[in-house]
């Protein structure tokens, strides 16, 4: 109702922030992780965010399976690639490992169509 009043104003920005914590695993069980399964709603939530101009991932993990970096990094890549001029910012904390690479390697860019 209150965005009725002021329709001349501009809606801010919005950086949504996805945090992937534990070790890189197929999802599955009570376990607790990361796996595309798990994180396919927030990633389609956060790149479907109206007025995002960016996604922000905090990654936490000691490592795991490659197979399902490999698999979370494509996905992100193509959700960013589908919103045209959409920012990407990759953070890695402390026990970051190899398996969180292919993540890292998006860096902070614009992610444009091909």
């Amino acid at each position: 109702m209150l965005s009725r009043l002021f329709f001349w104003r501009k809606p801010r920005a919005v950086v949504p922030v996805i945090r992937m914590s534990g070790v890189i695993a197929s999802g599955g069980g009570l376990r607790r992780g990361v796996s595309l399964e798990a994180l396919e709603p927030q990633l389609k939530k956060a790149f479907s965010m109206r007025h995002a101009k960016a996604v922000a991932l905090i990654i936490n993990s000691p490592g795991g399976s490659p197979v399902q970096s490999a698999l979370i990094g494509q996905r992100v890549r193509d959700l960013a690639r589908k919103a045209d001029g959409f920012w990407l910012f990759v953070r890695m904390l402390l026990p970051a490992a190899a398996t969180g690479w292919p993540s890292v390697r998006m860096k902070s860019m614009p992610m444009q169509r091909r």
